[in-house]
């Protein structure tokens, strides 16, 4: 009976592993569209103790995901 036991800690370490590795591409090619499209926030300025009213207009669309 040991040997099924090591064989789904090798099967779970397989499936952890490789969402790892899933994890890594999907944030890669996150990064990866957010700078082909050029979109900074380092240009934004907002001075300190003002009150702003502003609209962000942008020319690619924007998902927006609820969670319940």
């Amino acid at each position: 009976m040991l040997r099924g036991g090591y064989i789904i800690m090798i099967i779970g370490a397989i499936l952890f592993f490789s969402g790892i590795i899933v994890s890594i591409l999907w944030a890669g090619s996150f990064f990866k569209t957010l700078l082909n499209q050029g979109m900074s926030l380092a240009d934004i300025f907002i001075p300190a103790s003002s009150f702003n009213n502003n609209t962000l207009l942008l020319d690619f669309p924007i998902q927006i995901h609820r969670i319940y």
